[in-house]
């Protein structure tokens, strides 16, 4: 758990490096990562991300690396064929990133608690400290950008993520 603080409280301090990057690619680097470490769960992942997210490429690794992980610790905790599905797609002024999980989902009370450092909502089917989502709104801030939680078409949480032009 410590070291996770110290990640997190590294996070958004640097300035911000903006290069093209591909979330396949990054989405790909994070489930081979879960699947070395065993913590894949079998997931499904599709991934529709044809359009380049323009941010710091370190900082947008990290941000996949949180958002598809959770999806798969989700996922995996509420049934036996976890799925997720990323999306990138351009949108006014931006590009939005979406990753959804056929998991639990996150109630509609909690959707703004659980960006907060330590909080997990009510939803701790799942290993965690509560870390990863705080993370994620550092680097999405960092790059100027919003984050947030609706349902999913997969029947948990979607996280969407809009990083500005």
């Amino acid at each position: 758990m410590i070291a996770r603080l110290l990640d997190y409280a590294r996070v958004g301090g640097a300035p911000v490096r903006p290069k093209p990057v591909d979330v396949r690619a990054l989405v790909s680097s994070t489930i081979e990562d879960l699947r070395s470490a065993g913590e894949d769960g079998g997931v499904d992942v599709a991934v529709d991300a044809q359009t380049t997210v323009n941010g710091d490429p370190t900082l947008l690794a990290v941000l996949v690396q949180n958002l598809v992980g959770n999806a798969v610790k989700f996922a995996a905790a509420h049934g036996p064929q976890p799925r997720i599905a990323v999306g990138v797609e351009t949108v006014v002024g931006g590009v939005r990133l979406t990753v959804d999980d056929n998991g639990r989902g996150v109630p509609s009370a909690e959707r703004d608690l659980v960006f907060e450092p330590l909080e997990r909502g009510s939803n701790t089917d799942a290993p965690g400290f509560g870390i990863g989502l705080a993370t994620c709104r550092r680097v999405v801030a960092a790059h100027g950008g919003r984050i947030g939680i609706d349902d999913s078409p997969l029947g948990g949480a979607r996280i969407w993520v809009i990083l500005p032009a």
